[in-house]
């Protein structure tokens, strides 16, 4: 497991308290991760993003090829006699099956529902995982980022109910052909009692009980379309889709702020019943409210959840997320500089590195290669995100 060992590696050099300056290379880690990507270069420059996902991948794919059964909870639902279950998974290899329903910690799935205006019905209803929540800015008639766009407004951007007119809807047919067959001088109650009990919408041969003509009144539907975080990870990645296609064929950046909060509450926008209102907490905009809680829940982030009286009742701890890290790119589409502002523990006790120092909170600094400096909460969110790490609190 080249891979997981170069960066275990890494990150145990990483976490060393040192009185001196030192320097750490990644490059054990760039090169096993290019035993796993073939066009993984460590000459040319790499999207940090990418480079994100091709780590993810890159470390599951590792783990998968030393995966042995034991029994799982997964190797028993194999062996039940699930009709449904042998109709989605086929006959995969269980170490296939078990690597698709491997969650890691920054592993989230969206859901996509489509349903029927005219009957409320659900249409279908897809998941498909994620590590890394892909999110578009908000950009106005010229093309640019819209001024004053927040991560809030992304986020209700690529969860916003989309409308479908003359969506062909078969229940809505099955209710209009039994009620066609119904208001009939010749009423056949057969096949009116099949209409209405059929539940095989789309694959049963409803459609053949009737001549070609079609039925004298329109089975068009309204349909919607929305999508939902279904599934929150511990760790939720955020990307900016900031690189686009010019009307000359040239990739281009669209720069600008996009502002994004220290607390979040993802509850709005996973279909649950709070999901009415934007209710994600932003401290630029909702001022020191958001900003007061933000810190409590960090305070008392050892604290029993379930006892803790600092968060409004309606929030749920388990959709409530902390600001950790900023990735800020500059230049423009295929080259530029990366930096970083990473929020850490206090400064630790010289005496008991383990221990934190009484009376200091959480602390921000920007690494930009060899350049570290401690910076304040203001410069972090005035940074142009392009990588927006949170911790679930």
């Amino acid at each position: 497991m080249p891979l997981l060992l170069a960066l275990s590696s890494l990150l145990e050099d990483l976490i060393i308290v040192r009185d001196e300056r030192t320097v750490l290379n990644p490059h054990g880690v760039m090169h096993a991760l290019s035993l796993y990507v073939g066009h993984f270069n460590l000459t040319r420059q790499q999207d940090a993003s990418e480079a994100f996902l091709h780590l993810l991948i890159s470390l599951r794919d590792e783990f998968a090829h030393c995966y042995v059964p034991h029994r799982s909870s997964l190797a028993d639902i194999t062996l039940s006699d699930s009709k449904v279950y042998k109709q989605r998974e086929g006959n995969l290899p269980e170490c296939k099956r078990w690597k698709q329903n491997l969650f890691g910690p920054f592993d989230g799935t969206v859901g996509s529902i489509l349903s029927c205006r005219n009957c409320s019905s659900v249409l279908s209803l897809d998941f498909e995982n994620f590590h890394c929540l892909p999110l578009s800015p908000v950009l106005n008639a010229n093309g640019d980022i819209t001024s004053g766009c927040s991560l809030v407004d992304c986020l209700k951007y690529f969860t916003v109910v989309e409308h479908l007119d003359n969506y062909r809807c078969d229940r809505c047919w099955h209710i209009i052909a039994a009620k066609y067959l119904s208001l009939r001088s010749e009423v056949d109650e057969e096949k009116v009692s099949k209409l209405q009990s059929c539940v095989d919408y789309g694959t049963c041969s409803c459609r053949d009980m009737f001549p070609l003509e079609s039925l004298p009144c329109s089975s068009s539907s309204r349909a919607t379309k929305q999508l939902i975080i279904s599934q929150c990870p511990k760790i939720l990645c955020i990307h900016f889709l900031r690189a686009s296609v010019g009307l000359d064929g040239e990739p281009i950046k669209h720069q600008g702020h996009i502002s994004f909060p220290l607390l979040l509450n993802l509850s709005p926008f996973t279909g649950g019943a709070s999901s009415a209102g934007p209710l994600a907490m932003n401290a630029q905009r909702d001022g020191q409210q958001a900003l007061h809680l933000y810190r409590q829940l960090n305070m008392q982030a050892n604290a029993d959840v379930s006892s803790s009286s600092s968060s409004p009742p309606q929030l749920s701890r388990s959709k409530l997320y902390g600001l950790a890290a900023v990735v800020e790119h500059y230049g423009k589409c295929g080259g530029g500089h990366y930096a970083v502002y990473r929020r850490v523990a206090s400064n630790p006790d010289p005496d008991d590195p383990g221990k934190p120092v009484a009376g200091l909170g959480k602390r921000w600094f920007y690494i930009s290669d060899g350049y570290v400096s401690e910076v304040p909460e203001e410069d972090v969110l005035r940074a142009e995100a392009t990588l927006l790490f949170y911790e679930r609190l």
